[in-house]
């Protein structure tokens, strides 16, 4: 199946005419020509199309090429477990999935490595130990998105810290105009994800109104028991803010609640380093 194929597919689907699925990005006559295999369009306007009709770029170039599916679900599972990794404070977990990309052949090696380079130095706070030529590679990866989807979403989570507060809010803005009404339950666990670590380094700089927008959003999106772990996280945090503009201890009681929920279920580790942090900026 070629590009021209798929895209007369995702529209039919759509029940829209040529004109409609294309709005103003390219001519419904050179579009035509797409379909039938006659034209060829240039990748920033296919990336403008699918974003254009609310289409994820992963999901269309996975039925493009079905056979990279095995390869795509396996780069998504390692992504899991750093995350969780990451969560688990387990430094030793993350040096043994880097062993593994580096191991591996899959295509996005190199972006892979990208990723855990950078999740474990911020696992470890040594983000600032992390050469330049790193540094530079992921902010202007993530600066340089078109269109989000949950590859870069992940990038960009779990290097936050590599940017001041202002681009971090710019992004996160670009995120949620984007995907804010997104039903896909990874998108919305790495909104909310992007949405609490933003809260974490706002409270540090005591800048809590920048942060009360990004609040509302995560309030909005619906709990089901995949976002339990984020909605929680994001909870402890969004107390925390009450608490500095009430100064009512119900609010420190509630991120108590929260941190001892994240004990119970085994993120002991993790629940040691919450305590800390609301110890420290109450």
């Amino acid at each position: 199946m070629d590009i021209g194929e798929l895209l007369k597919q995702y529209r039919t689907r759509a029940n829209k005419t040529q004109k409609e699925w294309v709005g103003t990005i390219i001519s419904p006559s050179f579009y035509s020509k797409v379909e039938q295999g006659a034209n060829h369009i240039v990748t920033n306007d296919l990336l403008d199309l699918l974003d254009y009709n609310n289409i994820l770029p992963e999901q269309f170039f996975n039925e493009l090429r079905p056979k990279r599916q095995l390869e795509y679900e396996f780069e998504q599972e390692l992504r899991k477990l750093m995350s969780n990794a990451y969560y688990q404070n387990s430094t030793k977990e993350l040096e043994r999935l880097k062993q593994v990309i580096e191991q591996g052949n899959l295509p996005n090696k190199n972006n892979l490595l990208l990723i855990i380079t950078g999740v474990i130095a911020l696992a470890t706070n040594n983000s600032k130990n992390l050469d330049q030529e790193t540094i530079s590679i992921i902010k202007n990866r993530i600066f340089s998105v078109h269109s989000f989807d949950k590859y870069s979403l992940r990038i960009y989570c779990s290097s936050m810290r590599l940017y001041d507060i202002d681009s971090n809010i710019l992004l996160t803005h670009k995120i949620i105009k984007q995907l804010q009404n997104s039903t896909d339950i990874d998108i919305q666990n790495s909104i909310l994800a992007i949405i609490t670590n933003l809260m974490v380094l706002c409270i540090e700089d005591k800048r809590y109104d920048a942060v009360m927008t990004f609040v509302k959003v995560a309030d909005s999106i619906k709990i089901k028991p995949e976002l339990c772990f984020c909605k929680s996280v994001f909870l402890i945090f969004k107390n925390l803010i009450n608490f500095h503009y009430t100064n009512q201890k119900e609010y420190l009681e509630a991120c108590q609640k929260g941190i001892d929920f994240l004990s119970f279920i085994g993120m002991t580790e993790y629940s040691k380093n919450l305590t800390e942090f609301v110890n420290q900026n109450k």
